[in-house]
């Protein structure tokens, strides 16, 4: 309950903040979904991410979606490009997280130049980049990029 408040909370400020922007999906706080707020947020938001490693394939929760973070140094930049290689060969939904963009990043973030190397890689494959708004609008109607969001329930999505 002390999670949902929180959840609450949050959004009024939001709301408040930035009256005309719509809020339809949400990361949980250190990828958890420890608060046991995940049945709630399935029906508050049209997705939900947490911190679990990997590709969307298939059936999804989505109210728990995976990804991947962006991370700083050489060697997980090649993990990054391994993995784009594997999304190529067996589509899926990835996400990448970062909590910011610096050239000194703090925890959970990744430089410009990390950035630019995963957008690059993407472009190098033919891989769209997309909000996650706009990658759910094509799960839940393909094909058509001026269908309305609808509310998908947890668990509806197919990732493809």
């Amino acid at each position: 309950a002390d999670g949902v408040a929180d959840v609450e909370r949050n959004r009024a400020e939001l709301r408040t903040i930035f009256p005309s922007l719509a809020f339809r999906h949400f990361a949980y706080p250190f990828g958890s979904d420890a608060f046991g707020i995940k049945r709630y947020l399935g029906r508050t938001y049209l997705t939900a991410r947490g911190t679990q490693r990997g590709v969307n394939r298939g059936r999804v929760d989505a109210a728990n979606l995976k990804g991947i973070s962006i991370p700083s140094g050489e060697r997980s930049l090649a993990a990054i490009t391994q993995a784009l290689d594997e999304l190529r060969r067996s589509p899926g939904w990835l996400i990448f997280i970062t909590h910011g963009v610096d050239a000194h990043p703090a925890h959970g973030g990744c430089t410009p130049e990390a950035l630019r190397f995963v957008v690059a890689q993407c472009a190098a494959r033919g891989l769209p980049i997309l909000t996650v708004d706009e990658a759910h609008r094509r799960l839940v109607a393909p094909g058509d990029p001026a269908a309305p969001h609808a509310h998908t329930p947890a668990g509806a999505l197919t990732a493809r």
